[in-house]
């Protein structure tokens, strides 16, 4: 997972347009306008340089297994947290595994309101608001093996909430360092690497 300090900055003119919408309907965000869809082409492309083209949930990087999907960290819609659609820390990219109707999608992460944002309480481990190192730990500076059991209750909830230790991250976690390449003909190929497997092939590569 990113942590993320720099936010996504808004110009005057934005400013003013989100000021006139209707937040509390829920449908602000999907209105058509050439605006709207401008706003949002700028805002992909400022959040794929803020985070460096990889997703703030999983770290890993994007357009390999999706393109970059903007992200409501509150959900947007009308009966959850409309008031923070546009906030600049509750906007992420994010890839379409973690943000997939069986992850993130529209799911309350949301464990305490308040309608200040920052004071919000959230059940994962928030880019913004929580630094990944104290609740994600690994057994090494590789960042490849989750060491989960060693991770916070908060961490713990994030790596069952995103799939962290599943083929798919774990596969790009590898891929990051240059050890997909060696795996491709292999039996390991596509299916879950234990801790120890994922420990040898490290060890043999790297």
């Amino acid at each position: 997972m990113l942590n993320l300090e720099k936010t996504i900055k808004y110009t005057l003119e934005e400013k003013e347009m989100i000021a006139a919408l209707d937040l509390a309907s829920g449908k602000s965000w999907t209105k058509r306008t050439n605006a709207m869809e401008d706003l949002k082409k700028r805002l992909r492309k400022e959040l794929d340089i803020i985070q460096e083209g990889r997703c703030a949930y999983c770290g890993n990087v994007l357009y390999v297994t999706s393109a970059l999907e903007i992200e409501h960290i509150a959900p947007k819609g009308k009966d959850l947290y409309p008031e923070f659609t546009f906030n600049c820390k509750n906007l992420v990219a994010a890839c379409s595994y973690c943000n997939g109707c069986h992850k993130k999608h529209s799911k309350d992460v949301v464990s305490k309101r308040h309608s200040e944002y920052e004071k919000c309480e959230f059940k994962i481990v928030h880019p913004y608001l929580d630094n990944p190192n104290d609740h994600i730990l690994w057994t090494d500076d590789r960042k490849v093996i989750i060491e989960r059991a060693a991770s916070s209750p908060k961490g713990q909830f994030t790596i069952s909430f995103f799939g962290l230790e599943e083929p798919p991250h774990t596969y790009e976690r590898i891929k990051d360092y240059n050890l997909r390449k060696q795996l491709k003909d292999t039996p390991y190929e596509g299916r879950r690497l234990s801790n120890e497997e994922i420990a040898q092939l490290l060890d043999e590569l790297v």
